[in-house]
C-alpha cells in the first residue's frame, strides 16, 4: 500500500525516461480537460524541462549519469521502454518519438469507450509548440511505419479537424484490424486507437461545460485534496487510477479475459472493493528537503447501504476488510532492530477482516465454501479457526526486511510480527494447525516452540507426496500456478509465537535473531537515519497514522543490483525481483534471459553512496487514505540530524507494555 519508493529500478527507469525529453513549456488546454470522463488511467507531466533540470539535481540523477552506471541504466531502459512502447507499437508513437517534438505537457491515458464494441483505448496527448518541423517529421515516420505494417489510411475531418486513420492488422496476413487516429489541434498531437474517443476529445476542445477527467467527482477529489496538502509547490508529475476500472481496460488492452472460472475483477466489484473510486498524486523531485517527495489519495467515501445484515459500517461486502484505524505516530517499538533494511508498520481490524472475507471466498469459489473450508478444517485437524487462532489476532502488524551476505537468489529475508491477544492460546492453535502438515517441522528454539517450512524431499515422512484439492471454481481461475498464488512462509521459513506475538519469517533465523534480542540493544527509533525521515514526515503532516514505513534504500537495493551483477536476476527470490522478473517477462511461464550484461557494472559501493533513506505514512480519513512519503539524499540527510528532536519509542506495536500470558 505505501511502498512507493521501495522500486529503485523502476523509478530510475521510468523517470530518466521522461525527463530526457528537453522541451519549453507553455500554457495549453490541460489534457485532464480534454480526455474523457470514462479515463481509468491517467499520467501527465506539465513541464519536461523543469522534471529534467530537477532530475539532474538529484543524487538519483548523478548516479544515472555517472559513466560507471553507463551499462546497467542503458540496458534497463530499453528494457523498460520496450515494455512502455507496447503502446507506442500500437498508436505508432513512441517515447523515443516524443523527445523532438514535446515542448510542454505530455500525457498518457487509457480509457474505457462510452459506446461502440470496443472495450480499451489507449491515447497519448503532447504539446508541441513551436517544434512544427519536427512535429511534421515525426507525422511521416508515423505514416511509413504504418504502410510498412499493411495499415490503409484515409484523410478526413472531424468538424475543422483533418484527421488520419489507419487501419491496421492485428498481426501481417491478418484480415481483423484496429484503427489508430491521429490529429493535431492547435499544435497538439493526439493519437489515439479509437475514433469514438477522438470524436469525444475534439468536441471538448475550449470548453468548459462538458464532462470530462477534470470533471470527474473522484479526481477532482483527489487533486484537491493532494493540492490543499502542496499548498504553493505546483506538482511536477500528476496521475490517476480507477482502481477496478483500469484493471478492466488494461485486460482488454491485453487481449480480454481468456481464462475459465470466476472473474476476480468482478467479484472485487460485487464485493465492494469499487468503493475505492480513485487514487492519485503529485510527485515532486528535488525539493528544498527532498530527493523525492510524493503525495497520494485514495478516493472511497462511504457507501449508502442497504437495509441488510451484509451491510454494516463504512464499506460493503468483503469490503469492509478496509478498516486500518489511526493511532498515535507509530514509532517503531524497543523490539525493532537498528540494523535493517525496510521497517513497516499497520493498524487492521483483522479479526472482523476474517469474516468479511467469507464474502469474497464465496464469490470466488461457491456459495457457503468459506464455512465448508472451516468445517472441514474442524472435522480434519480438531481446529476451530475462528476460537483458537483468529480470535487471539491484535490490530497491530510490523514486517522488518533486510538480507544475508554474501547475496545468493534467497538473500532477502522478511519477518512479521503480529500483536496478540492471549499467546498462550495463539501457541496452541498455531500448533494444532502445523502437527499435521507433512512440510512443517517442529524445532525448539530456547523457550520457545516454532513450525519450520521443509521442501518436500526434507520431510520427515519420506515418500508422502501430497496432492492439493482443486477448490471448486478456482482451478482455472486467473491464478492458475502456484507461482502466481505464492506462499505465505517458504521454505526455510517458520511460523510460531515468540513473546507474547505471532511471528512468521522467510528465514527460520531471523526469528532466532529476534529470539536472542534483549531489551536495551540498538534500536531503530534511535538510528540518525531513521529520525532524519521522520522528522520530515512529521513536517508532512504525520501524526495520528494507520501505517508508516522507513526503508534504507542502500541495503533494500543491494540483493537485488547483486543478482543483476551475478546475472541471477531472472531467479531472484525477492519481492522486489519477482516483480521486475514479471515486468520485463515475454512470455508467462518461461524463464526470461537477463539482457543486462551484469559483469560489466561497478561494485555496489559506487552506487549506495547515491542511495538515501526514504519513508512514508498512511492515514485514515473520511473519505478515504491520505499517503505521504519522501526520499531524502545522504547529504540532505546528515545536515538534519543535529536538528532533531528525541524520539520516545513504543514499548509494543500497540504502545503498550506487552507481556506472555
Amino acid at each position: 500500500m505505501v511502498k512507493f519508493v521501495d522500486q529503485l529500478c523502476l523509478y530510475c527507469a521510468g523517470l530518466t525516461l521522461l525527463v530526457t525529453f528537453a522541451a519549453d513549456a507553455r500554457s495549453a488546454p490541460r489534457a485532464d480537460q480534454l480526455w474523457p470522463s470514462t479515463t481509468k488511467g491517467y499520467v501527465s507531466v506539465p513541464d519536461i524541462s523543469g522534471l529534467e533540470a530537477s532530475w539532474n539535481r538529484t543524487q538519483l540523477g548523478q548516479l544515472v549519469a555517472d559513466p560507471a552506471m553507463k551499462p546497467f541504466v542503458e540496458d534497463l531502459r530499453e528494457q523498460m521502454k520496450a515494455k512502455m512502447d507496447q503502446t507506442g507499437d500500437r498508436l505508432g508513437v513512441t517515447i523515443d518519438d516524443l523527445r523532438s517534438v514535446c515542448s510542454g505537457e505530455v500525457s498518457f491515458a487509457a480509457i474505457e469507450p462510452s459506446s461502440g464494441t470496443q472495450k480499451h483505448a489507449m491515447a497519448v496527448m503532447a504539446d508541441t509548440t513551436g517544434h512544427d518541423q519536427e512535429r511534421v517529421a515525426l507525422l511521416s515516420k508515423i505514416d511509413a511505419a504504418m504502410h510498412d505494417r499493411l495499415a490503409v489510411s484515409k484523410q478526413t475531418k472531424m468538424g475543422d479537424t483533418a484527421v488520419t486513420t489507419y487501419s491496421v492488422p492485428v498481426k501481417k496476413g491478418s484480415r481483423k484490424t484496429f484503427d489508430v487516429v491521429i490529429f493535431v489541434h492547435d499544435d497538439v498531437l493526439v493519437a489515439i486507437d479509437s475514433d469514438r474517443v477522438a470524436q469525444d476529445i475534439l468536441e471538448r476542445w475550449g470548453k468548459s461545460d462538458v464532462a470530462s477527467l477534470a470533471t470527474l467527482p473522484a479526481y477532482r477529489a483527489v487533486m484537491e485534496r493532494c493540492a490543499g496538502e502542496a499548498g504553493e509547490l505546483a506538482s511536477q508529475l500528476t496521475w490517476f487510477v480507477e482502481p477496478i476500472g483500469y484493471s478492466f481496460v488494461a485486460r482488454e488492452a491485453a487481449g480480454g479475459r481468456k481464462r475459465r472460472g470466476p472473474d476476480i475483477l468482478k467479484a472485487l466489484a460485487n464485493q465492494g472493493f469499487d468503493a475505492i473510486q480513485g487514487v492519485g498524486g503529485f510527485v515532486n523531485v528535488a525539493t528544498d528537503e527532498h530527493e523525492l517527495l510524493y503525495r497520494v489519495f485514495a478516493y472511497a467515501p462511504p457507501v449508502t447501504h442497504k437495509n441488510n445484515d451484509q451491510n454494516h459500517g463504512r464499506f460493503a461486502g468483503a469490503a469492509r476488510m478496509l478498516d486500518f484505524p489511526n493511532d498515535a505516530e507509530l514509532i517503531p517499538a524497543e523490539f525493532v532492530p537498528a540494523k535493517l533494511a525496510s521497517y513497516c508498520t499497520w493498524n487492521w481490524k483483522m479479526r472482523e477482516a476474517f469474516e468479511y472475507a467469507g464474502s469474497l471466498v464465496d464469490e470466488i469459489a461457491e456459495p457457503g465454501f468459506f464455512e465448508e473450508m472451516l468445517a472441514g478444517l474442524m472435522d480434519d485437524m480438531q481446529l476451530n479457526v475462528r476460537e483458537e487462532f483468529v480470535r487471539h489476532l491484535g490490530d497491530r502488524v510490523v514486517l522488518v526486511t533486510d538480507s544475508v551476505l554474501p547475496v545468493s537468489t534467497n538473500s532477502g529475508r522478511f519477518l512479521a510480527i503480529i500483536e496478540t491477544t492471549d499467546a498462550q492460546a495463539m501457541s496452541a492453535g498455531i500448533g494444532k494447525a502445523m502437527q499435521n502438515d507433512v512440510f512443517a517441522q517442529r524445532v525448539q528454539i530456547g523457550s520457545y516452540e516454532l513450525w519450520k517450512i521443509v521442501k518436500e524431499e526434507e520431510s520427515s515422512v519420506p515418500g508422502l507426496v501430497v496432492e492439493n484439492e482443486a477448490i471448486p471454481g478456482i482451478g482455472d481461475s486467473e491464478y492458475e500456478t502456484e507461482e502466481d498464488a505464492g506462499f505465505l512462509i517458504p521454505d526455510g521459513g517458520a511460523v510460531g509465537v515468540v513473546k507474547g506475538y505471532l511471528v512468521a519469517s522467510s528465514h527460520v533465523e531471523f526469528i532466532e535473531e529476534f529470539i536472542e534480542r534483549v531489551d536495551g540493544s540498538e534500536k531503530l527509533a534511535d538510528a540518525s537515519d531513521f529520525q532524519q525521515v521522520n522528522h520530515a514526515l512529521t513536517n508532512l503532516g504525520a501524526d495520528k497514522l494507520c501505517a508508516r514505513t522507513f526503508t534504507r534504500t542502500d541495503e533494500a537495493y543491494r540483493v537485488n543490483y547483486e543478482l543483476i551483477r551475478q546475472n541471477q536476476m531472472p531467479d531472484a527470490q525477492t519481492i522486489t525481483g519477482k516483480l521486475l522478473n514479471r515486468l520485463l517477462s515475454t512470455e508467462k511461464g518461461v524463464r526470461r534471459t537477463q539482457r543486462i550484461n551484469g559483469r560489466k557494472m561497478p561494485d555496489y559501493d559506487v552506487v549506495r553512496r547515491f542511495l538515501g533513506p526514504a519513508g512514508a505514512f498512511v492515514r485514515t480519513e473520511s473519505d478515504g487514505w491520505y499517503v505521504a512519503g519522501v526520499l531524502l539524499s545522504k547529504e540532505s540527510a546528515a545536515v538534519l540530524v543535529n536538528e532533531l528532536p528525541t524520539i520516545e519509542t513504543a514499548a509494543v506495536p500497540g504502545n503498550g507494555e506487552h507481556t506472555e500470558n
